[in-house]
């Protein structure tokens, strides 16, 4: 959930353009189909073709690539499938974070995956950093938790 957290409040458009819901249960062949359907690569046969004899419908088989976050891969884009209860959580975070005015003033005014190098006042030695997001003079680091009030 941390990498969808961050994708809906640091880069809302890739969020909107790669998060998919799908309600249907991930053990049933339904969501294995829908999955080899949307997001694989069929496989072609490699059978010889003979015209003459009828053929069986012959069932598409399909290559299907992961990516080390459970996303899917295809044409180079990455693709989240969440269920709707999830989405739900996700919106309802980003409507959190952006109703903070302090949260959101940051945020508008910071660019994501941004690296810096500090040099520590004390010892002399360069630090290097990778937050989640940059500002002019501020580094941004996300952290999402089960729940905040407990």
């Amino acid at each position: 959930m941390g990498t969808l957290i961050h994708l809906a409040i640091l880069e809302q458009e890739k969020f909107e353009n790669s998060v998919i819901v799908c309600n249907l249960d991930q053990r049933t062949t339904a969501f294995k189909d829908w999955i080899d359907e949307k997001f694989g690569t069929p496989i072609p046969s490699l059978e010889p073709v003979d015209s003459e004899k009828k053929s069986k419908k012959k069932e598409t088989k399909y290559i299907v690539h992961k990516g080390k976050d459970g996303q899917y891969l295809k044409d180079g884009k990455e693709f989240f499938v969440i269920k709707q209860e999830e989405m739900d959580t996700l919106r309802a975070i980003q409507k959190s974070v952006f109703s903070h005015k302090r949260a959101s003033a940051l945020l508008e005014n910071s660019v994501p995956e941004i690296s810096g190098v500090a040099q520590c006042p004390v010892t002399g030695l360069f630090l290097n950093i990778r937050g989640d997001a940059r500002g002019h003079d501020y580094f941004i680091d996300l952290q999402s938790c089960q729940d905040a009030v407990s």
